[in-house]
C-alpha cells in the first residue's frame, strides 16, 4: 500500500467526530462534496468502507470505528510530543 495523504486522515477524523460530511466541511472550510471525495479516496486507497452514509448522517462502520480510535490516539501522541518541545 502506498503512503496515505495526511489530509485524507484529517478529513476522516473530522467527519467521524462530527458524524456528518457537511459539518466536517464547515469546520475545514471545504465543500461537502470535497469532503465526500476525500473520504472516498481514502476508502479506495485502503480498500475498506469507513462510513455508512445516509441522507442525514455518516456513521462509522466497525472498521471505521477501529481506524478512528487508532488515528485519534496517534494524533494525541503527536500533540503530546509537540507540547514537550515547546
Amino acid at each position: 500500500m502506498s503512503s496515505i495523504n495526511l489530509k485524507l486522515l484529517q478529513t476522516f477524523l473530522l467527519a467521524a467526530e462530527n458524524g456528518s460530511f457537511r459539518r466536517a466541511a464547515e469546520e475545514s472550510n471545504r465543500s461537502p462534496s470535497a469532503v465526500s471525495m476525500q473520504i472516498r479516496d481514502l476508502e479506495e486507497q485502503i480498500g475498506i468502507s469507513l462510513f455508512i452514509r445516509t441522507a442525514q448522517r455518516a456513521s462509522l462502520t466497525p472498521e471505521g470505528q477501529v481506524l478512528f480510535e487508532e488515528i485519534a490516539n496517534a494524533m494525541s501522541q503527536v500533540q503530546t510530543s509537540l507540547d514537550r518541545l515547546t
